[in-house]
């Protein structure tokens, strides 16, 4: 399924019965293919146009790294890379194993150090990083002015230090060398999943967008609310944010009911971290909410097994493994220039009941063969 193709159109209920007037409007909208920049109140065929003019980019699964990865310019050298991250995080753990496997493919040790998620263990456990003298160390998801003694100190120590999914810019080399998706990424998705809610209702939707507390998931919830705001004068959309620590409870779950039976026009639930779906579909067909549309960014294995029974409407991922791979390609970016890495496209693919693989459980990243192409760049395998 490497190459597959979405069914027809990406979106398949009320837009389906505008799309001749959709098509029609699309001629005068060359230089509105952003719905972002849609003037409020469009609304209607132009609103659904533009809407579908910017997924035309993700109609097709990708085939090939984003434009952006070149080939390094010579095998790495051999290191040792540290990842930090959230041990009780699924997401977390699936970077590690992403990034362990990507530092084995070109000979680098990886090791993986556990950290509580409350700001103090993660300081302890970086500068646990720093005192075993890597090469590189990683993290995700914390922002640097959070662990500014322990970037300090790695630094000091000679140490690249390489982020992901951070709102934060690099500061030189050694030291906060370089990210990977960042608030401005993040933001870019917001838009996206923003303009599928468009294409999908027909520009007459009302959502509630859950997530966590992360600069970047924030980033591109606010890009999601303004985005559909602005763009369609039908639309609107809330956003609820859950704690760290609520994360495997039903803290999610009972706070998007409660939105949606304060506001029963909500027809619409995105999710911004695949683990806070877990019982929501449930519990909407509990009280009787089957026709809620669910959908959201990075699935888990439930959110793709929700896509393969048809209960979710579409996910946009990447899998966390794919990031480990993006987060170790800056690490060798890092070396192989001598310079700060300010990061490349995210990889993420549109999946929906239509193209999602049967045969598969997990998370799935396009291409399909990324590891592959990822070792090509650095002159492995």
């Amino acid at each position: 399924m490497g190459s597959a193709l979405v069914s027809g159109r990406i979106f398949t209920r009320k837009a389906s019965m505008l799309a001749a007037s959709s098509l029609l409007a699309v001629a005068g909208l060359a230089g509105c293919a952003d719905a972002g920049s849609v003037e409020a109140g469009a609304g209607g065929a132009d609103c659904i146009a533009a809407a579908d003019e910017h997924m035309a980019a993700y109609r097709e699964l990708p085939t090939r790294l984003p434009a952006g990865y070149t080939p390094l310019q010579a095998k790495p050298k051999a290191g040792t890379v540290i990842y930090v991250g959230f041990g009780a995080q699924p997401a977390d753990a699936d970077i590690g194993k992403g990034m362990e496997e990507a530092a084995a493919s070109v000979g680098w040790d990886y090791s993986f150090i556990s950290h509580d998620g409350t700001v103090e263990d993660i300081n302890s456990k970086f500068m646990d990083a720093v005192n075993r003298r890597p090469t590189a160390i990683a993290w995700s998801g914390t922002p640097a002015a959070a662990i500014q003694e322990p970037l300090e100190a790695a630094a000091k120590a000679g140490i690249a230090v390489m982020a992901a999914a951070v709102p934060d810019q690099p500061t030189g080399i050694p030291g906060f060398a370089g990210v990977t998706s960042d608030a401005l990424e993040y933001s870019r998705i917001g838009e996206v999943t923003a303009n599928w809610v468009m294409a999908d209702s027909g520009c007459s939707a009302k959502a509630v967008i859950v997530g966590l507390p992360y600069p970047v998931l924030q980033a591109q919830a606010t890009s999601f609310v303004d985005t559909l705001k602005n763009g369609c004068e039908a639309c609107d959309a809330t956003y609820i944010e859950v704690q760290g620590k609520d994360v495997g409870t039903p803290a999610a779950t009972n706070a998007i009911i409660s939105a949606i039976q304060s506001d029963p026009s909500i027809r619409y639930v995105s999710i911004n971290v695949g683990v806070l779906a877990t019982g929501v579909r449930e519990a909407l067909a509990a009280v009787g909410l089957n026709d809620v549309v669910v959908f959201g960014l990075s699935p888990d294995a439930n959110a793709i097994k929700a896509l393969q029974d048809g209960k979710d409407a579409m996910w946009l991922g990447g899998s966390s493994r794919a990031l480990g791979y993006e987060l170790f390609d800056g690490v060798l970016r890092i070396q192989d220039s001598g310079e700060v890495f300010t990061g490349l496209p995210k990889l993420v693919s549109l999946l929906t009941p239509e193209n999602v693989p049967t045969d598969v459980t997990d998370a799935v990243a396009y291409p399909l063969d990324f590891d592959k192409q990822f070792h090509a760049l650095w002159h492995v395998g």
